[in-house]
């Protein structure tokens, strides 16, 4: 199956939990009707800043967290307003959120960042996407490849709704 690119509005991006691990889905209004469309290859992360980089990695990948949440990767990334920063990436959101809450009591942890931003929230922001906003994706089946935006100046639609209450 090859990949194929498909061109429409992103109305939303959710995630869905499934075997251990958190998917992206894409809900993409396209010409024929909406598309759901799923980026497998995203993970829940965040950023730890720590005293000496070496010594917290190995801390981390030898750390489980709760009922067995481990660290899935680990890898130094440049801050331009932090030194030793760590992103911590992991195969689920319950995973995050359990490490999160134990993170700071281990040895050579400083602080975390950006523990707090929903995953897919995170993923807006990633790709420089934003809901309501033209997107295209580059899929291969229902699986998203690549996906960038493009700017509509307006979006039509050939339905409305109304919230009728106080």
């Amino acid at each position: 199956m090859g990949t194929k690119k498909v061109k429409g509005i992103l109305l939303d991006v959710d995630y869905v939990s499934r075997d251990g691990k958190s998917t992206i889905r894409l809900f993409l209004r396209e010409e024929n009707g909406i598309g759901i469309y799923k980026d497998v290859n995203f993970r829940p992360y965040f950023f730890v800043r720590v005293n000496d980089l070496e010594k917290a990695k190995k801390t981390l990948k030898e750390t489980v967290f709760g009922e067995g949440t481990k660290i899935m990767s680990i890898e130094v990334v440049e801050k331009a307003n932090a030194g030793n920063v760590l992103r911590l990436g992991f195969e689920n959101v319950q995973g995050l959120i359990i490490a999160r809450a134990d993170i700071t009591s281990l040895p050579d942890i400083i602080e975390k960042s950006e523990h707090d931003i929903p995953f897919a929230k995170r993923w807006f922001l990633d790709h420089g996407i934003e809901p309501m906003n033209g997107a295209v994706c580059e899929v291969e089946g229902e699986n998203v490849k690549k996906a960038t935006l493009f700017e509509i100046a307006e979006p039509k639609f050939a339905s409305a709704a109304f919230d009728l209450e106080k």
